[in-house]
C-alpha cells in the first residue's frame, strides 16, 4: 500500500486504540516524515524553494525514543535515509520558562493553548533534556539559540544563524 493509505490505517488505528503503542507511534511518524519528504520537501528543493520545518527526526527521536522509550539506534537508521537540513534549530527555553509563557498565553486567549498540562514540569524537563543531547550529539549542523528575551531579540538571534547560509547572487 502507497505511504498514504499507510498512514490513514495508522491513524485509523490510533483513534480505535486508546493503546496505541509507541511502535505504532514510531511508524505513523516515520511515514509521516517520508510523506511529506516525498509530496513537500523534494518538489520545493527541485523548484530552488527554501523549506522549514518544525518538526522532524529531532522531534521523533525525542518524543517516541527519549520519552516514550523506542530504540534510538532505529529512530537514528531512518533518520539517516531521509533528507538532511542544511540547519538545524533548538531554541533553548527552560521548562520553567514553558509553562510561565504558556499559562500567559492562555490568560490572553482564554483558554489552554497547549495540548499538555501547563502545570505538569515533568515531561518538559524530560523532552527539553532530550532535545539538548540530540542538538549537542556530534553538534551535526545545529546551533543552539537562547530563546529567552523578547521576540524580538530571538528573532534577531535566529537570523545571526540562518544568514550565513545565503549564497549571494
Amino acid at each position: 500500500p502507497s505511504t498514504i493509505a499507510k498512514r490513514e490505517e495508522l491513524i485509523k488505528r490510533k483513534q480505535e486504540d486508546p493503546n496505541f503503542s509507541v511502535e505504532d507511534q514510531f511508524q505513523l511518524m516515520a511515514e509521516s516524515l517520508e510523506l511529506l519528504e516525498t509530496e513537500a520537501t523534494k518538489p520545493a528543493l527541485v523548484r530552488g524553494d527554501w523549506v522549514v520545518q518544525d518538526r522532524s527526526w529531532p522531534t521523533v527521536e525525542v518524543y517516541q525514543g527519549y520519552e516514550a522509550g523506542f530504540p534510538l539506534e532505529t529512530i537514528r537508521e531512518h533518520k539517516t535515509r531521509a533528507l538532511q537540513p542544511d540547519l538545524n534549530i533548538f531554541l533553548n527555553v527552560p521548562p520553567e520558562e514553558i509553562i510561565k509563557r504558556t499559562k500567559i498565553a492562555a490568560e490572553e486567549v482564554g483558554r489552554e493553548v497547549h495540548a499538555f498540562n501547563p502545570t505538569d514540569l515533568l515531561p518538559l524537563i524530560i523532552r527539553h533534556e532530550a532535545y539538548v543531547r540530540v542538538a549537542t550529539r556530534g553538534m551535526e549542523n545545529w546551533q543552539i539559540i537562547n530563546g529567552l528575551g523578547s521576540i524580538e531579540k530571538v528573532h534577531e538571534r535566529v537570523w545571526q544563524a540562518v544568514v550565513p547560509l545565503f549564497t549571494p547572487i
